[in-house]
């Protein structure tokens, strides 16, 4: 009899996930058809049951009618109110919930674009930060089905995509304009994603590097000076309390002795960088020395801030 109850209890237990999981595919095929049928992106608000935020931004912004008004002049909006259970789980890990309330912004067919943890805005700072990603995604889409290629248009698309939450948009304007360029902002882009994920010696990272500095091999516009600031706060960054600063410091003092007064605009300021490195690291008699010569080489109005910093150096050697 106790195992005919159980079997009952949990038979009853799974109708009601089957049910609830059915409720919410229903719902979400319903929204898309309609998004489809007008052409237009979903407003998804993903809202916890008892999450304190959650009731404000439905008070406070959701249920506003100017909010109302201005979201139905531009999309579908799809408020969701989620329980933490097991019935809820499938729906939450598909639109990846980490928390509430947030807001995801999809195309028609569903997918998502751009995504909005709670911050505190009024109803019209909302309305404008969704539109924004709104007509940023619609530019972009008209972009890349042009097919046409104008690089300070496309330079723009892609600082657009970098703001959406889904990176493909971003991933394939980098690799048009890596094709298309006649500047280096893309292959340098390329070179600072390949060393923000791999170590400096990574085939990919050196081939990146070695593609950049080709396009510019007399450092006439300064990716020399550019490489060498990256790859010195990468190793920065590393650097271990054993190690010697000169380890960090390699890739600057490299640049300087083979561009360095030839390149007027950045020599001083490679210098600074190493004084305030050492500086740091407590090599107070060689950061002074490399200070002097970025106030030799720099600008007349830039002069008396590195005066400030050499005074200030001296000081604290003493």
């Amino acid at each position: 009899m106790l195992i005919n109850i159980i079997i009952h209890c949990f038979i009853l237990c799974f109708i009601t996930v089957v049910n609830c999981s059915n409720q919410r595919q229903f719902e979400e095929k319903k929204i898309i058809e309609s998004a489809l049928l007008v052409n237009r992106p979903i407003v998804a608000v993903f809202l916890g049951d008892d999450c304190p935020w959650s009731k404000k931004l439905r008070q406070e912004v959701l249920e506003t009618p100017y909010f109302l008004k201005k979201i139905d002049e531009e999309a579908i909006l799809w408020i969701n109110s989620l329980k933490q259970n097991e019935e809820e789980k499938a729906f939450i890990q598909k639109y990846q919930v980490q928390r509430c309330p947030l807001i995801l912004v999809l195309d028609p067919s569903g997918k998502e674009f751009a995504r909005f943890e709670y911050i505190p805005l009024d109803a019209q700072g909302y309305i404008e930060a969704i539109v924004t990603q709104i007509e940023n995604f619609q530019e972009i889409c008209a972009a890349l089905d042009s097919g046409d290629f104008e690089e300070q248009k496309w330079l723009k698309i892609y600082q657009m995509a970098e703001k959406l939450s889904a990176p493909c948009f971003q991933q394939v304007i980098l690799e048009r304009g890596l094709r298309n360029e006649k500047g280096n902002y893309f292959h340098l882009e390329k070179f600072v994603t390949l060393l923000e994920g791999h170590k400096m010696k990574h085939a990919q990272v050196r081939k990146a590097k070695q593609q950049l500095l080709n396009r510019d091999p007399e450092n006439k516009l300064g990716m020399h000076f550019k490489v060498a600031v990256l790859e010195f706060k990468k190793i920065a960054s590393r650097l271990k309390p054993k190690d010697q600063p000169e380890k960090a410091l390699k890739p600057l003092l490299q640049y300087i002795r083979k561009f360095g007064k030839k390149d007027v605009e950045n020599y001083w300021k490679s210098e600074l960088m190493v004084a305030e490195f050492l500086y740091d690291h407590k090599a107070i008699v060689n950061a002074l020395e490399h200070a002097r010569i970025a106030y030799l080489e720099s600008p007349e109005a830039i002069k008396p801030q590195i005066a400030k910093t050499i005074c200030y150096m001296s000081e604290n050697m003493r």
